[in-house]
């Protein structure tokens, strides 16, 4: 039962990669890509187009302790 509910996010938002793709992913809906992809100035360009972090995650689906962990997934969607 546990397994549909916890394999959701994968298959509802889609990858993206580069941030335009993730932006205009996140007009409909949410994207997920690549944490490393968006830091430095990532995020901001983002933002400058109404779209914002919703979620940091590890690859397993666990909570950082930190965004300066590797590997991390940024799920992104449109700010209101």
């Amino acid at each position: 039962m546990l397994a549909a509910p916890v394999s959701w996010p994968d298959a509802a938002i889609p990858p993206a990669s580069p941030l335009e793709d993730a932006a205009e992913a996140s007009k409909t809906g949410f994207a997920r890509l690549p944490w490393s992809l968006l830091r430095g100035d990532g995020e901001a360009r983002l933002a400058a187009g109404a779209v914002t972090v919703r979620c940091l995650q590890r690859s397993d689906g666990s909570l950082p302790a930190s965004d300066d962990e590797d590997e991390l997934v940024a799920y992104v969607g449109r700010a209101y």
